[in-house]
């Protein structure tokens, strides 16, 4: 019994393109292609057919061969449990000891700092007192951790400032509790307030597809699939993209997927 060659390559790229929506590393990707490829070339040589292997359903197939294979390397639970303690323990450290460095500066600056006359601090008191107020409401207004740093050094130099501490030391203070302050919640200054989830057609943009109908070029139209769904696919370029070939989706026009050949 004869299998073409065309039929092995069209089963692996669906299979692909099932891995690659499971969001799984290229390098994992081409391995487990490699070895399905030796699996089907082994069985029809032996006179049976791809779909004796595979199934009629490649969703499935495609699913559970990332299972059997994932599972060889796949940590347990229990090691996902603790690198996530690991990393929790390591944050909490983090920030006990930005805590502590920032005590450890404010004591000093207050300790050791020369002394000037209130009345020629007091411009420097409402200066802080002001920048503290207007960059802990900033922080509620944006929430995203990173105006915070700046607020609590400011509240801090203006405790200084109402101790009669000199302004080169009221300005060193905070600064330096700012960078620790911020270098303490470095975690969750972290903002993806922008990100919008892509709707309809449009959240197909960036993913792979394969070909059920061939595209012989511009002014042609074929059709990908796409997770359960068939779409008509035009390219931009003078591309002949043969059925069974993986693509990637670059934009959506009207009704249409815009595709490349990867």
């Amino acid at each position: 019994m004869e299998v073409k060659v065309s039929d092995i390559t069209t089963t692996l790229n669906a299979c692909e393109l099932v891995w690659r929506q499971q969001s799984i590393a290229s390098g994992d990707i081409a391995e487990m292609r490699t070895e399905l490829e030796s699996h089907l070339r082994e069985a029809t040589s032996a006179g049976k057919s791809v779909e004796s292997v595979v199934g009629t359903d490649i969703n499935t197939f495609a699913r559970s061969w990332t299972h059997a294979q994932t599972n060889r390397s796949m940590p347990s639970g229990d090691t996902i449990q603790a690198t996530r303690a690991d990393v929790a323990a390591r944050s909490r450290t983090r920030l006990w000891w930005t805590l502590g460095a920032i005590a450890l500066v404010t004591l000093v600056g207050l300790i050791l700092g020369p002394r000037g006359d209130a009345a020629d601090l007091e411009m420097w008191q409402w200066i802080f007192v002001s920048a503290t107020f207007v960059l802990l409401i900033g922080e509620m207004l944006s929430g995203g951790f990173f105006v915070l740093p700046f607020g609590i050094g400011a509240g801090i130099a203006s405790a200084l400032a109402f101790a009669r501490v000199e302004p080169p030391v009221l300005l060193l203070v905070f600064i330096i509790t700012s960078a620790l302050a911020l270098w303490g919640l470095r975690e969750f200054a972290r903002k993806d307030d922008d990100h919008v989830v892509p709707v309809g057609a449009n959240r197909y943009v960036g993913q792979h597809a394969v070909i059920t109908e061939p595209i012989s070029g511009v002014g042609t139209v074929g059709r990908v699939r796409i997770e359960t769904e068939s779409w008509m696919a035009i390219a931009d370029n003078n591309e002949h993209i043969a059925a069974g070939s993986v693509v990637l989706v670059s934009e959506v026009r009207g009704a249409r997927l815009v595709v490349r050949s990867n």
